[in-house]
């Protein structure tokens, strides 16, 4: 039976891969996924779907709505204040389109360092990259990775209100800093391989005489301005962003109350440019934080998933692979279930869940083991059937078969790199 579960389990993430490429939505096909899963693993239907699957996706968006919504709510007030645009554009402009490729990443390590979602930063740099990597005539195939690696950079960073920080550190009861200087040398260490790899990446294509092409619907961002005299200065950003950070860290405010006072502070420092739109802005977060429900969905086929006999074959493989070592447990257990879900936010969850009193009865510091989390869930969620991948490839004009090689290293391979080292400095004690 645990054979045929597995391999149950196998299909369904197949299944998963092949209909995130054809851009079937996830919300369909999670569910679809989780029946292969609950069927050859000997579930009914009722068990299967109607208890285990809705019972971790109801409990997911229970916990977690909050955090989405203010965050949501917080990154559209850094947009409508013109905050996120007057980075991106000071930033590129201090750097020229030379260091492009330098100027992306260090611009999204900033945006999402500031509080600013994924789907937002998408929304607010492609733009600007598009008459930026036209200038200099830069292949099209880079700006997702352009975009993604960093702002994946940017998640490790120890203390900001993050779901990638929150979570894990509310399983093991610990803060949102967390293992701070394992934290800090990851991030630097993931920041320093994307510039190095982007940067090599873009060199050669110049070397392989390749150039940008212009698609349907880049005439829109060719002719914008890049014009930053109407626009805030971007060291403004400080003000709202450490009230959040304080807060969440020294005086233990739970994150989306953190959020919901950064909102407030952006709103006083711009209120006329807050207060005609402000029904507008409330409106784009509600449906900008509905995207719970794709993770969500995901985070429901994990819980199918962990709940068939043939999950129990994988566990037992990991144990054996990890050397008895916790922390080596912990990466590999969260990036296989990251795998299995497409979702950083669902394996964090699922795996506090499935093995976090085994990682803490091995001995494992949970300071050290709630960072790892963070690195690791970052690895495998990124997979071609990740929500996010799917939307910056889409967003961008991208075909996986252009752009995922990129994707691929940025956001599967160097996370787990970070993550070994991770593994190391914790077994010698760092925290």
């Amino acid at each position: 039976m645990e054979t045929i579960s597995l391999i149950g389990i196998l299909v369904a993430i197949a299944v998963m891969i092949i209909g995130c490429i054809k851009s079937v939505n996830l919300v369909i096909l999670t569910p679809i996924c989780a029946l292969i899963v609950a069927l050859s693993g000997g579930l009914s239907l009722v068990d299967g779907y109607g208890t285990t699957y809705m019972s971790g996706m109801g409990s997911f968006v229970t916990s977690q709505f909050p955090v989405f919504l203010t965050g949501a709510m917080f990154s559209k007030f850094l947009e409508n204040s013109g905050l996120s645009r007057s980075i991106a554009l000071h930033l590129f402009k201090r750097l020229g389109t030379n260091n492009i490729v330098i100027a992306m990443i260090i611009c999204n390590v900033v945006l999402a360092a500031a509080g600013v979602n994924t789907f937002v930063i998408i929304f607010t740099i492609f733009p600007i990259a598009v008459a930026l990597f036209k200038i200099a005539d830069l292949p099209r195939k880079l700006i997702p990775a352009c975009i993604l690696g960093p702002t994946v950079a940017a998640c490790m960073i120890p203390g900001l209100p993050t779901l990638n920080n929150t979570i894990p550190s509310s399983a093991f009861e610990v803060g949102a800093s967390a293992a701070p200087v394992i934290g800090i040398i990851g991030f630097v260490l993931m920041a320093v391989l994307d510039i190095v790899y982007l940067n090599w990446e873009a060199g050669r294509s110049r070397r392989r005489g390749e150039h940008f092409e212009v698609r349907s619907g880049d005439e829109k961002y060719l002719e914008q301005s890049m014009d930053t005299s109407d626009l805030p200065n971007p060291l403004l950003v400080l003000i709202p962003l450490a009230f959040v950070i304080v807060s969440l860290n020294f005086f233990s405010f739970p994150a989306y109350a953190s959020l919901f006072c950064g909102c407030v502070i952006v709103g006083f420092m711009f209120l006329p440019a807050i207060k005609g739109n402000l029904n507008k802005m409330l409106g784009e977060a509600v449906q900008n934080s509905q995207v719970i429900i794709t993770t969500a969905a995901l985070s429901g086929f994990g819980s199918v998933v962990t709940a068939v006999p043939g999950y129990s074959l994988v566990s037992e493989s990991l144990t054996k692979v990890s050397f008895g070592n916790p922390y080596l447990y912990t990466i590999i257990t969260v990036a296989v279930i990251a795998g299995i879900s497409g979702s950083a936010y669902g394996s964090m969850r699922i795996a506090a869940t499935a093995i976090g009193e085994k990682v803490l009865s091995m001995g494992g510091n949970p300071q050290v083991i709630s960072r790892l989390m963070t690195f690791s869930s970052l690895s495998f969620d990124s997979l071609p059937h990740n929500s996010a991948i799917v939307l910056v490839l889409n967003y961008c004009g991208v075909s996986h078969k252009e752009g995922y090689k990129y994707l691929g290293v940025t956001t599967v391979v160097f996370p787990l790199v970070v993550s070994i080292v991770g593994v190391v400095l914790g077994s010698l004690g760092v925290v």
